[in-house]
């Protein structure tokens, strides 16, 4: 795999979209994934909202749980989280909820950044919350006015 060599040139996009890719088309490349895992941790800070909303949502589709890497994401992520979209705050906590990740520091920045992005979300979006909410355990009603 061509992009399994190029992986030490990537940066932040690069590594974000990649994973996508291989998640999209359902690519489970062990060799890939790991170094994929070794590159992007050690650049997860240079991630913008939409490269960690991206990667965990591709680490969930493709059901590979990296510890180090969940780690270092819900600490880049958490700084973050203000500036992800509505979408990209439903598919995290989608991707969060089929990992069981149940960070409580991640949780109560997520629905901080949530609360401020309500009037935005769309039909999708609530669907997608309530059943990661569910999943995890939390409480959102406030978010759904109940």
């Amino acid at each position: 795999m061509v992009a399994q060599v190029k992986l030490p040139e990537f940066n932040a996009q690069n590594l974000a979209n990649s994973l996508w890719a291989a998640a999209t088309m359902d690519i489970k490349n062990e060799p890939f994934l790991s170094r994929w895992f070794l590159f992007a941790q050690q650049r997860l800070l240079g991630f913008n909202a939409q490269d960690l909303a991206n990667s965990l949502w591709a680490t969930a589709k493709l059901g590979m749980r990296d510890e180090p890497f969940i780690s270092q994401w819900l600490l880049a992520a958490q700084k973050k989280l203000p500036e992800f979209t509505p979408q990209a705050l439903a598919n995290s906590l989608c991707a969060a909820a089929k990992f069981g990740m149940r960070d409580e520091a991640f949780i109560s920045q997520w629905l901080l950044a949530a609360q401020v992005k309500l009037p935005e979300f769309n039909a999708q979006d609530f669907a997608g919350i309530r059943w990661a909410a569910d999943k995890l355990g939390i409480e959102v009603g406030s978010l759904f006015g109940t």
